[in-house]
């Protein structure tokens, strides 16, 4: 890596799961140099919006009371705080487990507030990285590097999990900057076991040198000029119970989405009692993975050692499947096309918040309409986006002064607010899921009630069944 690149260490505390709906409550970062030494440490704290009916859970985890979420900046002033934090030249956001949802809910709040989501994962020397998938390589190569816990622990490689084992931190496990000093301390222990394994693993997250480690794989020669990548990936989704590894096959680049490849496990399926057609192609189910340039679930060749972790059951699939391809090479190649040009359907229904995937990047136009906007007053940004037309920028730009100004806003633009609401089929996210209602939250209270909960926790679902009743 560049020796001028930070790595800022952060973590999230937020009102739920949803990364289109929920927001940020709790933002908690530590900056280092490459060295791993510290530099700064900074807290944002945002205030509930009205907007939002947190998740029961997610308070009760955190241990987050209604008087500690509805204090902070506002959802615009933390938002933009934290846009700039990670987009300061040579800033690498690193997470637990953070690219699977942490700087996805991220990219939701810039874009819900007229920031670029994409900026601080590759502009000015930026980048991005998570630390759990270098912790399960770690896990499975180089088992001396930290204390485990055992088999009968359940998500074995959680934080919380590896926290009090290896006395990473004295903080509260679920607490946003003790679960960030908790990974800063991780990643050192990691960095000083294998200098140079850590070193390859985290400029893995580099989509040039990804791929260019992709062409050093091993191949699977099909025929005479057909090849194909042949290894063991490694991914928590696998499951502990298969070492969270798996002998995988590249079919290729997905021909519409950028970065994205697809691996056939070989693994799984006895390919020839499962395919007999092309159109057996959906009973390959879970055979298929999706891997992202960039966000690596990384690949090794499969030698003795990996074929130990496999078992005797999986290799002989894997062999059988391999034979199998070499002597159904065409239907394998249907199989491969189908895959990697199969492209989602239409959302429809979606709502405003949730349409960052589907509404495509900010234009030049709105890229200066979103600039003008952060340099703006608040009498300045009101009068700016009632000029707007009424296009998608009108719609956020309303949203923005409703959730944040709602005091500054006369009965008119209060109303135009509102009808944001409404202009949605359906209110749903990308994934088909609605907002927590409050008829959601009334049963989560119901539900956690009936677990055994400690008297703080018992107070937030007392304030909160309060707090909703009014």
């Amino acid at each position: 890596m560049n020796e001028n690149r930070t790595i800022c260490f952060y973590d999230l505390e937020t009102t739920g799961l949803s990364v289109a709906f929920d927001q940020i409550l709790r933002f908690a970062a530590i900056r280092t140099d490459l060295a791993l030494e510290e530099l700064e440490r900074v807290e944002v704290d945002i205030k509930l919006r009205p907007d939002i009916i947190p998740s029961a859970g997610a308070l009760i985890i955190n241990r987050l009371s209604l008087n500690d979420v509805l204090i902070g900046d506002s959802e615009y002033e933390g938002i933009c705080k934290i846009h700039e934090l990670l987009n300061r030249p040579g800033t690498i956001s690193a997470g637990y487990n953070s690219l699977t949802y942490d700087n996805a809910l991220l990219r939701y709040g810039f874009y819900r507030n007229f920031l670029d989501p994409y900026l601080h994962e590759w502009h000015n020397l930026c980048g991005k990285m998570d630390i759990l998938p270098i912790v399960a390589y770690y896990y499975l190569f180089r088992p001396t590097a930290l204390k485990w816990p055992g088999d009968d622990i359940a998500g074995k490689l959680r934080l919380e999990n590896l926290i009090p084992l290896n006395r990473l931190t004295d903080g509260m496990a679920h607490h946003a900057m003790s679960d960030v000093e908790a990974t800063v301390e991780l990643s050192r222990r990691l960095k000083s076991h294998d200098p140079e394994l850590w070193e390859k693993l985290t400029s893995s997250f580099n989509k040039d040198w990804d791929r260019s480690y992709m062409l050093d794989l091993p191949i699977f020669r099909i025929n005479a000029s057909r090849v194909c990548s042949l290894g063991a990936m490694v991914r928590i989704q696998f499951g502990y119970d298969k070492n969270l590894i798996a002998p995988v096959i590249l079919l290729g680049d997905h021909t519409e989405y950028s970065n994205q490849q697809y691996w056939l496990r070989l693994d799984i399926k006895d390919f020839s009692s499962t395919i007999k057609s092309s159109s057996d192609t959906g009973k390959l189910g879970w055979s298929k993975v999706k891997r992202k340039l960039g966000a690596p679930d990384f690949i090794v060749p499969i030698d003795d050692n990996v074929k130990a972790m496999l078992g005797d059951e999986r290799v002989n699939i894997m062999d059988n499947n391999l034979e199998w391809i070499k002597n159904n090479e065409k239907l394998f190649y249907e199989i491969s096309n189908e895959i990697i040009q199969k492209t989602y359907p239409e959302r429809t229904g979606l709502d405003l918040d949730a349409s960052l995937y589907t509404s495509g990047f900010f234009n030049d136009a709105e890229k200066e309409i979103m600039n003008e906007f952060q340099n703006n007053s608040v009498p300045e940004k009101i009068n700016q986006i009632n000029n707007l037309p009424d296009d998608r920028m009108k719609m956020l730009g309303l949203r923005i002064l409703g959730r944040n100004y709602p005091e500054m806003l006369d009965e008119d633009l209060k109303q135009e607010f509102e009808s944001t609401f409404n202009n949605s089929d359906s209110n749903t996210d990308i994934s088909g899921k609605k907002k927590t209602s409050l008829d959601d939250l009334v049963k989560q209270i119901e539900d956690w009630r009936q677990k055994e909960l400690d008297n703080d926790q018992k107070n937030i679902l007392l304030q909160l069944e309060k707090y909703y009743a009014r």
